[in-house]
């Protein structure tokens, strides 16, 4: 049974925490200025700022707009007009310029299906200054579309690939299909057909060669389809996940480290929601193995992932504290530390959203503020869209090994510290909270003294290796 029929599903890009670096965000900063009713729908980096595709504005809850804003979170120039009407815009970047996709019906943030209808999808490219490249282009014509953006879009680094739904007028589903889009403008052959039956919520990723694309049926079921970078379907649709509960609500995926890590709810005896996930390899094998995100205690929804290069960000809300929440994961799916708040509540107020990105070095988290009541109704006040910075991880967690007998004395240290090990045969090195490796040393003797006088005021980690063991302890300098 689905809670929220229509809601924000955020464009990801398809691209680890201590828990030190877990309190390094920025505060909440705002995308949609002054406007309110305003819906987003996908971010792309271009290498030096973001764009984020927005629904409503000051003059009408219904205008496609556009907004860049810098990797301090600054909002760059004024919100830029599509001149259009309809549904938050997708973002993808193809290196030179940024493509935009929306539908031409505008679909409410909390609709309960009512404003579906028959949409058209177009396309326009715009540039990282500003400028809008060519005229809209028709990608898709008379579809059936419900929800409030318009599939997903990812740039394979020759051509775009979106995928969508056309739903029949009865129910909330459809069979998904895909579209190749040069950065010409030009669709790149005919619609391919992805799932076999009708399917619900949709997202993908891309592994270098080939897609996943993944979508729920039957309300139970969440399936996979490979395709292939030049548009071939790869195998056929395939299981990753077919309990007995409920799973229709939205679903995410994203590629890390040779495999697929894919989210989904499951939904539990209170009719609440367990949210749950499952690696899957590019060959397709499903790991038997599934990882509980969050269970119903919080009443969670819409889990949404990213990779940063060495570990997994996966963000949901916890309706019953009304909070968007993070936790990362290492690619052997297992969670670091505790999970953290990245967008709290205040009162009446519910952040819907969650991560974006990782590009930039550091994580994007976009929500817009919804005023909520206890009875979850569909009728919002919208407090406008927010985003937040988090950076990543080091890939470093402190790990004590008793094994290698190693002290590190004084600490928090000023200028020099001390290392004693048994073994002598050891590299010692360190590392800064953002992973940077700033300082290595060969240690010839059992009693080590280490000038760090060249390094500023931080957190750092002392990883040594000695053959097959590893030490990291965590260092504070402070003067």
């Amino acid at each position: 049974m689905k809670n929220i029929k229509h809601i924000l599903l955020l464009g990801l890009i398809i691209l680890p925490l201590c828990i030190i670096s877990l309190k390094a965000q920025t505060d909440d900063f705002s995308i949609s200025g002054n406007s309110r009713n305003s819906i987003p729908g996908g971010c792309a980096f271009d290498g030096t700022n973001y764009l984020v595709g927005i629904t409503g504005d000051a003059i009408s809850d219904s205008n496609v707009t556009l907004q860049f804003i810098s990797p301090t979170g600054q909002l760059l120039g004024s919100r830029i007009s599509v001149g259009e009407s309809g549904s938050a815009p997708l973002v993808a970047f193809d290196g030179t310029n940024y493509l935009i996709i929306w539908g031409d019906r505008y679909v409410r943030f909390l609709d309960n299906g009512e404003d579906a209808g028959m949409t058209n999808i177009y396309g326009r490219f715009i540039s990282p200054s500003g400028n809008f490249v060519g005229d809209k282009f028709t990608i898709v014509n008379d579809a059936y579309i419900k929800g409030c953006v318009s599939g997903k879009v990812h740039y394979n680094g020759d051509h775009f690939f979106f995928i969508y739904r056309e739903d029949n007028t009865q129910d909330d589903y459809g069979p998904v299909y895909g579209q190749r889009i040069s950065s010409g403008a030009a669709l790149i052959g005919s619609p391919i057909q992805i799932s076999d039956n009708n399917a619900g919520d949709i997202d993908l990723a891309f592994d270098g060669s080939n897609y996943l694309v993944i979508f729920w049926t039957d309300a139970t079921d969440i399936y996979g389809q490979f395709v292939s970078s030049t548009g071939t379907l790869i195998g056929s649709n395939f299981v990753i996940d077919n309990t007995s509960n409920n799973s229709d609500n939205p679903i995410s995926i994203t590629y890390g480290d040779s495999t697929f890590l894919v989210a989904f709810h499951d939904q539990a005896a209170n009719h609440s929601w367990n949210l749950k996930a499952r690696f899957v390899s590019t060959s397709g094998n499903v790991d038997a193995k599934t990882i509980t995100i969050a269970d119903s205690s919080q009443g969670p929804f819409l889990p949404l992932l990213a990779y940063d290069g060495t570990n997994f960000l996966v963000t949901w809300i916890h309706m019953d504290a009304k909070q968007i929440r993070g936790q990362f994961y290492t690619p052997s799916g297992l969670p670091y530390e505790s999970e953290y708040i990245i967008f709290d509540s205040t009162e009446g107020v519910l952040p819907i959203g969650g991560v974006a990105s990782f590009s930039g070095n550091k994580y994007l988290s976009i929500c817009t503020k919804v005023a909520w009541d206890s009875q979850k109704a569909t009728k919002e006040d919208n407090y406008g869209i927010y985003g937040k910075f988090v950076d990543h991880s080091t890939g470093l967690v402190e790990n004590v090994n008793n094994q290698l007998n190693t002290t590190l004395f004084p600490n928090p240290a000023k200028d020099m510290i001390t290392v004693c090990t048994d073994n002598i045969d050891v590299v010692l090195s360190i590392y800064d909270v953002n992973g940077r490796l700033v300082k290595t040393v060969a240690r010839t003797s059992h009693e080590h003294n280490i000038s760090i006088h060249d390094l500023s005021n931080g957190i750092y980690f002392i990883k040594i290796n000695a053959n097959s063991s590893t030490h990291v302890q965590k260092l504070i300098i402070q003067r």
